[in-house]
């Protein structure tokens, strides 16, 4: 990446961050009147199938929600509900919940302990620190990579479901929920975007 387009994704990012602070604080303070963790791990129980009783999916490119933002996991349900981020699977059982519902179920998420889902590869867990650091990851996900507020929990998460994600926002499959990951991603090889899964999916 040359020095022009750092420069520019470091704008992009100094931008987005401003924008999306003031939604993710609007929406956590509203979603913070009304949600109810333990009814939010109840209404969960549909879900474990694919995303694990705790939070932790053993299914193949399916993450876990365990210690995501509530903010977060609110906005994508949501998403996901109003059809503006599209899935033959979501989307369906998105469908019929309601805002106090989505509220619920990010608390009840957002209350379970994370905990790495990868096993350390040093040589992929290396190069996949080196492109953290020159795509700027932290800038928006935290320096520990645990999300904030509208910035999703990557710390941990499934390396083969980041990897397709990752790819998605690179070939344009997934736009809608942050426009911003589009930017950042371009020109990464499939190799960097393997490492960069790996490095983070081992983080505690």
């Amino acid at each position: 990446m040359s020095v022009q387009a750092n420069a520019r994704t470091l704008r992009l990012v100094a931008v987005a961050r401003y924008l999306a602070m003031g939604v993710a604080l609007l929406s956590a303070t509203l979603a913070a009147q009304a949600a109810d963790a333990a009814a939010g791990e109840r209404k969960a129980a549909a879900c474990a199938a694919c995303h694990g009783v705790d939070g932790h999916s053993a299914m193949v490119e399916t993450p876990s929600l365990a210690g995501q933002p509530a903010a977060y996991l609110a906005r994508q349900l949501r998403l996901f509900r109003d059809g503006q981020r599209p899935s033959p699977i979501m989307t369906p059982l998105a469908g019929g919940l309601s805002d106090a519902d989505i509220d619920d179920l990010a608390a009840g998420y957002a209350a379970l302990a994370p905990r790495p889902s990868g096993a350390p590869d040093e040589p992929a867990v290396a190069t996949g620190r080196r492109v953290a650091e020159s795509r700027f990851c932290a800038s928006c996900h935290q320096p520990d990579f645990a999300g904030n507020g509208a910035y999703p929990r990557l710390a941990g998460q499934r390396a083969d479901y980041l990897t397709k994600s990752l790819r998605d926002f690179r070939d344009g499959r997934r736009s809608a929920d942050d426009p911003m990951m589009n930017e950042v991603v371009q020109g990464m090889s499939d190799a960097d975007l393997v490492a960069l899964a790996s490095f983070l999916s081992q983080l505690p």
